[in-house]
């Protein structure tokens, strides 16, 4: 199931692009570099490596920031000037269901394990990839991750104008550290409520390497 979840993504993103190329309008704003397209990179590196500590980081990632980013775009989606019934806005919100159901799997399956002390892992993510996420913005005129302006009706406004263009990015990487040290609570309380153990057959553990690892989450 996992497995098959996390080639969907790239998947549904190809057919994105051909559904735009093919009515005229694809341009460089729908290249997949926004923060929730990053999973479409990382999800199936999770699946498909053999390495595990990668596939620890990696998910760990996505259950701290990527998932929580996927979070808001539904809350605040900047999609919805598409007609309800449309391509765009059903794929806009199926893709970003999906991006917070597969990291949920993450953390039933076990390969996901968080614990704050590896939020550093979120951080220098963000930076090193948001880096060069700002070059694009800057050369293209785009907005990716939204570092040069807010997106209109999302909570980034008052802050944008509480704090000044200058304070906006600096104050986008303390929301973001925030978020994740909320997430990192948030798990720690529930793992603790649930008394969760263990994984369901994924290739972390020495059942999952005997039995093909994410091929098998179905079946488990």
């Amino acid at each position: 199931m996992l497995l098959c979840l996390s080639v969907t993504l790239p998947v549904l993103e190809a057919i994105k692009i051909c559904f735009l190329i093919r009515i005229g309008h694809m341009g460089v704003g729908y290249l997949p570099l926004h923060l929730c397209s990053m999973s479409i990179y990382l999800y199936p590196v999770i699946a498909f490596a053999g390495n595990d500590m990668l596939r620890k980081v990696l998910s760990e990632i996505s259950v701290c920031t990527l998932m929580p980013a996927a979070v808001a775009a539904l809350i605040f989606p900047d999609w919805t000037m598409y007609p309800m019934f449309s391509f765009m806005n059903i794929y806009a919100f199926v893709w970003h269901a999906l991006q917070v159901l597969i990291p949920v799997l993450y953390l039933i399956c076990g390969i996901a394990k968080p614990s704050v002390r590896h939020i550093w892992w979120n951080t220098l993510f963000l930076l090193a990839t948001g880096g060069m996420i700002y070059c694009v913005d800057r050369v293209f005129s785009c907005n990716y991750w939204f570092l040069l302006w807010p997106v209109p009706g999302t909570p980034l406004v008052p802050m944008s104008e509480l704090l000044g263009g200058r304070a906006y990015i600096p104050a986008l990487i303390l929301t973001a550290t925030a978020v994740n040290l909320c997430m990192y609570g948030a798990l720690s309380v529930l793992g603790r409520c649930s008394g969760r153990q263990g994984g369901c057959g994924m290739r972390g553990n020495k059942e999952a390497r005997k039995t093909g690892g994410l091929r098998n989450v179905g079946d488990s």
